[in-house]
């Protein structure tokens, strides 16, 4: 059942963004301004 393979791929996106941006939260607890342009 490939049919929703749209809605597949970006909820793996929004996971893949969550995951990065609470990475770099731990790594950087700092706010930094260049990081506002990454975020989504």
């Amino acid at each position: 059942m490939r049919d929703s393979t749209d809605a597949d791929d970006s909820a793996d996106s929004v996971r893949l963004v969550r995951l990065v941006r609470l990475l770099i939260e731990r790594l950087n607890p700092m706010p930094n301004p260049t990081l506002n342009d990454f975020q989504i």
